[in-house]
């Protein structure tokens, strides 16, 4: 795959698509190669491939929307922001983080899943999700690295 970024290009996009076992991984090397040419080394494109494959898991888990859109702009503090569309009206809400003192303990087992966003919330310089017209939200994150 390869992907050239010029100003007047349209915004680099990405559609997951929820029957394509290949999507999440297809959506990761787009996605790392669209910021590679941004100028992301490569601790950037982990923690921007990290934080896409959180917020499209959610959208896939969360929603029934058969296809999942994934953006990249760049805000006007030039940095990244990975934009994930889905279907849902429900506020996205960060579960908090309670560590486990023995993996062996019982409670172990309710904290296997569903800290994604306090897990972005640590990596993103910031995030947050905006109201779509209609119907759903996009949710998204910013980098914690400027491109020029």
């Amino acid at each position: 795959m390869t992907v050239q970024l010029a100003r007047e290009s349209p915004t680099p996009h990405w559609i997951i698509d929820r029957t394509d076992e290949r999507g999440l991984k297809d959506a990761r090397d787009f996605l790392g190669d669209v910021l590679g040419v941004m100028g992301c080394d490569a601790d950037m494109i982990y923690i921007g491939k990290t934080i896409m494959t959180e917020l499209a898991t959610n959208a896939l888990v969360h929603t029934a929307n058969d296809a999942v859109p994934v953006r990249v702009v760049v805000a006007e503090d030039g940095r990244p922001v990975i934009e994930v569309e889905d279907g849902s009206d429900a506020r996205p809400q960060i579960r908090p983080i309670i560590e486990v003192a023995d993996e062996r303990d019982s409670l172990a087992e309710h904290f296997d899943s569903g800290r994604g966003l306090a897990m972005i919330a640590k990596m993103a310089a910031y995030w947050g999700w905006s109201m779509l017209e209609g119907r759903g939200k996009v949710v998204w994150a910013a980098l914690p690295t400027v491109v020029k």
